[in-house]
């Protein structure tokens, strides 16, 4: 089977809708909140996936009158939002823990709950496991995103799992008025790890949305291959080099120092021939080249 970005997400979202519709009863009659976490974070899931999919189609859109340079906006969009939504489910499940410490109940069903994380783990992180290679080879923050989410999913499982593991084990051994608190502080620490990633992906997000530079590494990359092409036409000086980046989409405009009087075609065809180059070179990258008057500042 040949997999492209948009059925993948379609798995995802099938996989989400499956997984909240079993999570949530289970919640519900575990009396949990380490597993309503789980649960609603299955919630959160669809609504990613149903956004990421309207975001995958528009990505295939060529540019038009409104967006004058397609939708590549919309993935650190897509992302940002993924960042925002996991971020508030987090925090929401620590103000209802700390409830639960206050009035605390005991956990009912243990043995189901066992089951719900133990095999949830095993599917959560191995889809996540997939989705990221996926990712990486279809070049695509969205799933690679995506698939860091079912992996979180997944630890959160194993969590659940050697908790109440842990709280079965100790019935008896242990003054049950104790065990009680494990549920809510472990919800508790769980959420507090979970918010490390998407907390990131917020701030790569963010970075994209606002045309933060990628980084100097990308600027030496750039230098290395211009480098060439100047040598090669005898082009004086590189007047400047701006770089932003749209999720997948890199966007480079490279200012040069006007060479001596030379023929519009010569220029034109320098000019094309720098552009094309390092495209190819960058995946795909949008590459703008313009030549300068030589007394006009950088």
């Amino acid at each position: 089977m040949r997999f492209n970005e948009l059925n993948l997400m379609r798995m995802s979202l099938a996989l989400s809708v499956v997984y909240a519709c079993v999570s949530l009863p289970i919640a519900v009659l575990c009396d949990s909140m380490t597993v309503l976490l789980d649960a609603l974070y299955c919630v959160a899931d669809v609504i990613i996936s149903l956004f990421a999919i309207y975001t995958v189609r528009r990505l295939g859109e060529p540019p038009n009158e409104r967006y004058h340079f397609g939708y590549a906006k919309y993935e650190p969009v897509q992302t940002t939002l993924n960042g925002v939504l996991i971020t508030a489910l987090c925090v929401a499940a620590i103000i209802g823990s700390i409830q639960d410490i206050v009035h605390h109940d005991p956990v009912a069903r243990l043995s189901l709950a066992i089951w719900y994380a133990g095999i949830g783990m095993f599917v959560c992180t191995g889809f996540g496991a997939f989705m990221r290679i996926m990712g990486k080879r279809l070049n695509s923050d969205i799933l690679a995103a995506n698939g860091v989410l079912w992996i979180i999913d997944g630890l959160l499982d194993l969590c659940v799992f050697v908790a109440f593991v842990a709280i079965a084990s100790l019935k008896g051994v242990v003054d049950e008025r104790f065990l009680n608190y494990v549920d809510p502080v472990m919800c508790i620490a769980l959420s507090c790890v979970l918010m490390r990633k998407p907390l990131l992906i917020l701030r790569d997000g963010f970075l994209d949305i606002v045309d933060a530079s990628p980084g100097e590494d990308m600027r030496l990359r750039i230098d290395e291959l211009l480098s060439g092409y100047l040598a090669r036409h005898r082009i004086g000086a590189t007047r400047h080099i701006r770089i932003r980046k749209a999720g997948r989409k890199l966007f480079v405009v490279i200012g040069l120092a006007a060479a001596g009087h030379r023929p519009l075609r010569e220029i034109t065809a320098i000019r094309r021939e720098i552009e094309q180059g390092i495209a190819a070179s960058l995946s795909g990258a949008e590459v703008s080249v313009a030549f300068e008057e030589q007394t006009r500042r950088s």
